[in-house]
This record gives structure tokens, C-alpha cells and sequence, in this order.
């Protein structure tokens, strides 16, 4: 699995890309002009359906086109077109994974995605510690660092490394470089595993399911033909 380029296509998918020529009014411009008028004289009325004479609800409209040519236009474009399985890819892969994705890979816009990728990192870092005895207190201190590793590993995926001194991850919770390094350093390491774990996941899921997208397009594309 190449994931940098899955992570070069899923920013491509999450990005507000809009391609056109001219802009709306250009398009617009290219469209065929048409004229509607009613029939000047008086309009048949009645039409014959399955040997019954049928009365027209509305009158019928003459339209001839004012332009000599007229250029058709896709109803989508080519680029948004080979990013339609990456979307529904990303929408795809379930919780926390399609948070994850949005938060890491997507612009400000998907930046509220990360109070739904933090309760799934606290939740897995808690499960791997049933054999440790951890006080209210440092359990407090370890959930405001849940956040800050969910930040540290998206800045790296969107190539802004952080890194934080003994003495700066220290001072965020309110303790000591000894007391840092003596109790919280392997807490810090291990949220910080859990964040690129589910990374590797998410890319993973999201993989699998555009290749099951991609396979049912083709399919289909098959039974058409």
C-alpha cells in the first residue's frame, strides 16, 4: 500500500475544487439561446391517444434555438469525476477512521472533527491500561494530552512537525521535567502510537474501500453493455 499517495489523493478529495472555463456567466454565455412563443395561430388542442381523441391540458410552446451552434457541457468534470470513489470512500470507512480522515487530511473546515477523534484515542489508550493503577489526577492530565497528541501527529501529516521539549510537554500539565520523564514520557509515547495506529488504519479501511467501489463500477459498467 503506497500511502503517501493514498494521502496525496484523499487531500485532492477533501479539497473545495471547482474547475470551470469561463466562470458561471461565461458558461452561461456558450449555452443555446432559445425564444419561447405560443402558437400564433390556433394550437390542435386535441391529440389522438391509443384510438381516443385526448384534450391538451396546457398549450404547447414553439421553440427554435436563436444561436446558430450550441456547445454541450458535462454535467460533471473530469477531475471531480475520478475523485467520486475517494469520497465515498472517506464516508465509508466508519468511526473514528472518517473523523480521523477529516480532521487530518481536510482543511479548517473539518476542524470540528476532532472532538469526534478524541474520545476514540482516550478510549483505546484506557483499554491498555487495565493492569496500571492511575490516580484522577493523572488521568486528567494524560486527557489533556490526548489532544495535544491528536494535534501533534495531524500537523505532521500535513508536513507542520511539532515538537515539544521534556520541559514544554511538562509545563502543559502542570508538573516537573523529572516527574514528566520518570511518569508521564511512556503515557505520551503511547497516545502518540495510538494516534499513527489508527492512521495506518484509517488508510487502510479507506483503501480497501475504494478498490470495492471501483470493482462494483465496473461491475455495473458490464451489465450495461
Amino acid at each position: 500500500m503506497n500511502s503517501e499517495w493514498i494521502r496525496d489523493n484523499i487531500r485532492l478529495a477533501l479539497g473545495f475544487i471547482y474547475i470551470t472555463g469561463n466562470g458561471q456567466l461565461g458558461d452561461l454565455a456558450s449555452r443555446p439561446v432559445i425564444t419561447t412563443s405560443r402558437y400564433r395561430s390556433n394550437p390542435p388542442r386535441y391529440v389522438i391517444v391509443e384510438g381516443r381523441k385526448v384534450r391538451r391540458h396546457a398549450y404547447p410552446l414553439n421553440i427554435s434555438q436563436t444561436q446558430s451552434k450550441g456547445t454541450s457541457h458535462p454535467l460533471i468534470n473530469e477531475c471531480d469525476y475520478h475523485l467520486v470513489p475517494w469520497r465515498r470512500a472517506i464516508n465509508s470507512t466508519g468511526e473514528p477512521f472518517r473523523s480521523w480522515i477529516l480532521y487530518c487530511y481536510g482543511d479548517y473546515r473539518y476542524h470540528r472533527e476532532q472532538l469526534n477523534v478524541v474520545p476514540h484515542i482516550w478510549e483505546m489508550f484506557l483499554s491498555r491500561q487495565s493492569d496500571r493503577r492511575i490516580s484522577g489526577k493523572v488521568k486528567q492530565r494524560l486527557q489533556s494530552l490526548a489532544w495535544l497528541a491528536v494535534q501533534v501527529v495531524a500537523s505532521d501529516i500535513k508536513g507542520d512537525d511539532r515538537e515539544y521539549s521534556y520541559a514544554e510537554l511538562g509545563g502543559m500539565v502542570g508538573v516537573t521535567d523529572d516527574n514528566w520523564r520518570m511518569r508521564y514520557e511512556q503515557f505520551w509515547r503511547e497516545l502518540l502510537d495510538i494516534c499513527h495506529e489508527i492512521d495506518a488504519t484509517a488508510l487502510y479501511k479507506l483503501d480497501r474501500q475504494r478498490r470495492e467501489i471501483l470493482a462494483m463500477q465496473r461491475e455495473a459498467l458490464l451489465t450495461t453493455t
